[in-house]
């Protein structure tokens, strides 16, 4: 099953120790490497999720991302039409007030 190196990226994860003899304990059984085992398991974690539209993490703070990213572009166009008008006030408060002519 293991996959030639060159299509591989090294992923380095802490895993607690009662995690890691089981892991390893159950590799022994299979006659597997622990790396194989893992690739098995995030692969089958992958489909699991994929099957059941449960939204992985990087979903849930690519989402966080977009509201945030929408919240302060509504921000920045909310304050430039607030400067926009008040630039408005700001103009007609200096046009010089037109004086009638007396004849």
């Amino acid at each position: 099953m293991s996959d030639s190196k060159d299509n591989m990226v090294l992923r380095t994860v802490y895993l607690p120790i009662n995690l890691d003899r089981e892991l390893r304990q159950l590799a022994f059984s299979r006659d597997v490497s622990k790396a194989d085992l893992i690739r098995d398991f995030i692969r089958q974690g992958l489909g699991g999720v994929q099957q059941t539209g449960e939204k992985t993490l990087a979903d849930k703070i690519q989402e966080r991302i977009d509201t945030r990213e929408q919240t302060i572009s509504k921000a920045l166009v909310s304050a430039k039409a607030k400067k926009s008008g008040t630039d408005l006030l700001r103009k007609r408060r200096r046009a010089p007030a037109k004086v009638a002519a007396s004849t």
